[in-house]
């Protein structure tokens, strides 16, 4: 880290730098899981096996880049609380859609009724201590 002028400079190519990534797979689950919840809501048709691998690649990215920036820092020569602030919620969250994404995936034949598809999930997500 050297500084030019006042300010701090930043070798990139010393770096790794994969937060977009994290940040476009968390903005896509979010916005997926708001779709689900649109899709219930409204009682429309539920194909679980769509949600599964949508969520369940998204869970993959998630759970991958977070386990490697929670364990390893690589942010940790100039920003080391970015590696707390964006590894381990992004591990957290990738772990709990991989979770869902099995849900889904075997659960698959009880979640084609749209008429009891909600009671179904909000079932499944009652012991979950982050939801």
């Amino acid at each position: 880290m050297s500084t030019a002028a006042g300010g701090l400079v930043i070798d990139w190519t010393q770096m790794t730098t994969y937060n977009t990534i994290m940040a476009l797979a968390t903005g896509a689950a979010l916005l997926s899981l708001a779709a689900l919840g649109r899709t219930v809501a409204r009682k429309e048709p539920f194909h679980a096996e769509g949600w599964a691998l949508n969520l369940g690649v998204l869970g993959f990215i998630l759970t991958l880049t977070g386990a490697h920036m929670t364990l390893t820092w690589p942010f940790a020569k100039y920003f080391p609380f970015d590696n707390i602030i964006f590894g381990e919620p992004s591990l957290a969250f990738g772990v709990i859609l991989l979770a869902a994404a099995f849900y889904a995936w075997k659960r698959a034949a009880a979640l084609r009724d749209p008429a009891t598809v909600g009671r179904e999930l909000a079932a499944a997500a009652q012991p979950s201590v982050f939801l």
